[in-house]
């Protein structure tokens, strides 16, 4: 899931509920000495989130400017920059059209690989990069570490990327002619090549709706995938999840022949990302939207595919911080059963602020979490939004944009979990 070099000089926070310094939700300062490290400071804006088995923290997003290109960057677990990847930290990846880069997965041996959209006034398409652990293209994948797949669409983006078993590189999407979109998922041999025992060719889509829907999220438990995202039902995009085999056909017991689709709100809502707990219940976060706001929706399955009740009640929770347009982007499960979830929120200053909430096993705010269980943060006064979070070790890593001076910077965060 979806939905990135110097030192702050002056960094001011604006942080909802303040927490003590050393308390859960508080920014970690042994990390970059203030908790907070900034990259592509001549803008960007990060996408996704990933570590390596060195715990070296990959982020991979877009270049804003002139000319949009992928961005790839790396920190050390510090927060410094690390030197060994690209020279100084960050990569930047022109395939010549508006390149984004928006989800990154990272092999056991520490090859990255970034997956995305590049748009030219023909239509979209998707790719899949590979990079070398120093940053470098993979020439063994695709001949020159870039794959373009078509799926005879006009518009078709790549939005998820998780590495399956043998390596192979499963990709979540939509491909569109303009008026009906379908999900579309393609799994690559580690060459690069479509795997033909996913789909028959290595391409699989499903429609899910009469027109607009969209894969956001990927997951893969005991080797089946799950995929996040949204579809319409009554002319409104809904939350919606499915569940494919190995070999991309679908999962019948799980929902209704492997599909559910879940209304949140009374307005459009989606689903932006996917946990999977330990016990195979899938958690899905996104925005539920009424009466002109949106508030941040979560959705909690049991594994076979019904709303869990355990949780909030109905098996859905909804999380308000201000009568405005906010979303939940990410979410991931600690190793005690707690939620947390990142995303945009109105801040008392009024500015859209990175926003982090840690909800209990059953649904409710912890309060142990920054004193309410909502944190903000604001590092430069202006508008930020978190788009992708993880838990390890006790940390929990956020990545997002942060804008200064109308220029918006990638940023990683590192905050206490304990």
């Amino acid at each position: 899931m979806r939905r990135p070099l110097p030192q702050i000089a002056a960094l001011l926070l604006v942080v909802l509920a303040r927490p003590a310094a050393a308390a859960p939700g508080a920014l970690d300062t042994s990390f970059s000495g203030n908790g907070i490290q900034p990259m592509f400071t001549g803008g960007a804006t990060a996408q996704a989130v990933a570590m390596d088995a060195q715990d070296r923290i990959v982020v991979a997003g877009y270049t804003i400017g002139r000319r949009t290109d992928v961005a790839v960057a790396r920190v050390r677990p510090n927060g410094g920059a690390d030197g060994s990847f690209g020279g100084d930290g960050r990569v930047r990846i022109d395939l010549g059209a508006k390149d984004q880069g928006l989800d990154v997965a990272i092999y056991s041996d520490g090859k990255i690989v970034v997956v995305g959209t590049r748009s030219t006034r023909l239509g979209t398409k998707w790719f899949v990069i590979r990079l070398l652990p120093g940053g470098a293209r993979d020439r063994s994948f695709g001949g020159d570490g870039v794959v373009v797949t078509d799926f005879g669409r006009r518009f078709e983006h790549a939005n998820a990327v998780a590495i399956a078993s043998g390596d192979r590189i499963l990709v979540g999407g939509s491909a569109s002619d303009g008026l009906n979109e379908k999900w579309a998922f393609a799994r690559y041999l580690n060459g690069g090549s479509l795997d033909s025992s996913f789909g028959g060719d290595g391409r699989v889509t499903l429609s899910l709706s009469l027109s607009g829907e969209e894969v956001q999220d990927l997951g893969i438990d005991s080797g089946e995938i799950l995929a996040a995202g949204y579809a319409e039902s009554g002319f409104l995009p809904r939350f919606a999840i499915a569940k494919l085999r190995s070999d991309g056909s679908r999962v019948a017991s799980f929902g209704n022949n492997g599909v559910r689709v879940v209304n949140v709100g009374i307005g459009a809502d989606a689903a932006f990302g996917l946990a999977v707990q330990a016990d195979g219940k899938p958690v899905l976060a996104g925005y539920a939207s009424s009466d002109g706001r949106a508030d941040w929706g979560l959705v909690r399955l049991a594994a076979g595919g019904g709303l869990d009740g355990s949780f909030g009640g109905d098996g859905i929770v909804t999380t308000a911080f201000t009568p405005a347009y906010e979303l939940a982007a990410s979410v991931a499960v600690q190793p005690d059963g707690r939620i947390v979830v990142v995303g945009r929120a109105r801040g008392p200053s009024g500015t859209d602020d990175l926003a982090v909430v840690r909800y209990g096993t059953g649904g409710g705010l912890d309060g142990s979490f920054s004193g309410n269980g909502k944190a903000l943060f604001n590092p430069y006064r202006e508008d930020d939004a978190a788009r992708d979070v993880l838990v390890h070790e006790g940390k929990i890593l956020v990545v997002g944009d942060s804008i200064q001076n109308l220029v918006p910077r990638m940023v990683v965060l590192r905050l206490r979990m304990t």
